[in-house]
């Protein structure tokens, strides 16, 4: 079989495999992230502790009653805003630093 034959066979696979490990790896990884805020002498912990793996690829839906930190949580992995503590990683970058 001629070089060129084996390239023009083999680029599909290679894609295919690219495309799987790519798969493997979560889009969005939150880590033991918290976020405090201060309101005078008050602290507000809007998130505590979260962990959440969004594999690529997956849709979901942030759900819960006013002031449980879903717009904070989309505010940091939109890197909008940092957390006081843990790690926000995007497509394997940590955006917290």
């Amino acid at each position: 079989m001629p070089d060129s034959e084996t390239r023009s066979t083999a680029e599909p696979v290679r894609e295919r495999l690219e495309e799987t490990s790519m798969a493997a790896q979560p889009i969005v990884h939150i880590k033991n992230v918290t976020k405090n805020y201060r309101m005078g002498e008050i602290t507000v912990h809007a998130l505590r502790n979260m962990n959440l793996e969004i594999p690529t690829g997956e849709f979901l839906v942030l759900l819960g009653p006013s002031g449980s930190g879903k717009t904070t949580a989309l505010n940091m992995i939109g890197g909008l805003d940092r957390p006081s503590d843990g790690a926000v990683m995007v497509e394997g970058e940590d955006i917290t630093t």
